[in-house]
């Protein structure tokens, strides 16, 4: 977040008070959506999996910038993980008014393109399926509760493309 960022403000819905969750914060769509959370004035979760350092670069940026945020770190092939980062969210920021899924295995780049399609198959379930309805279900009931909230779910942005030696994933 440079100055000329702030800039691009001067028409931007104001968030001041609001809190929010943006999972997979640590690099592309979801560390864009932070920012802009950020930007905002909204108080902010930061999550990865293993990117801790951008995590924590972006941290240190929104605080630098005089917003307020913090990281949290979780893997959410694991769902307890996935439950107490959640739990921890709402602790921290004491209650949370936007919760954005971003969260996803990258199944395409990395040692991870070289996986078996069952391995695959079995992280794309548990992270971008189940984590995300566990969570979105969660949050979306703690919202209720509280009068208010609003979940955003991203999607996948290479559907098309698919894995590596199958088409079982891809969509004309």
């Amino acid at each position: 977040m440079t100055g000329n960022d702030q800039d691009r403000t001067a028409g931007f819905c104001r968030l001041d008070g609001m809190s929010a969750v943006v999972t997979g914060s640590s690099s592309g769509v979801g560390r864009a959506i932070a920012c802009e959370l950020a930007r905002g004035g909204a108080r902010l979760i930061v999550h990865c999996r293993k990117a801790v350092d951008s995590a924590r670069d972006l941290v240190e940026s929104i605080r630098s910038s005089g917003g307020e945020a913090e990281m949290v770190v979780a893997d959410f092939s694991d769902s307890t993980a996935a439950d107490a980062m959640l739990e921890s969210s709402w602790r921290v920021l004491g209650g949370v008014d936007v919760w954005v899924n971003n969260a996803g295995v990258d199944l395409l780049t990395g040692p991870e393109a070289e996986w078996g399609f069952d391995e695959k198959l079995a992280a794309l379930w548990e992270v971008d399926v189940r984590a995300t309805i566990r969570l979105a279900r969660e949050a979306g009931r703690r919202m209720r509760e509280a009068n208010g909230g609003t979940v955003l779910n991203i999607g996948w942005t290479r559907p098309n493309e698919g894995w590596k030696g199958t088409a079982a994933n891809c969509s004309p």
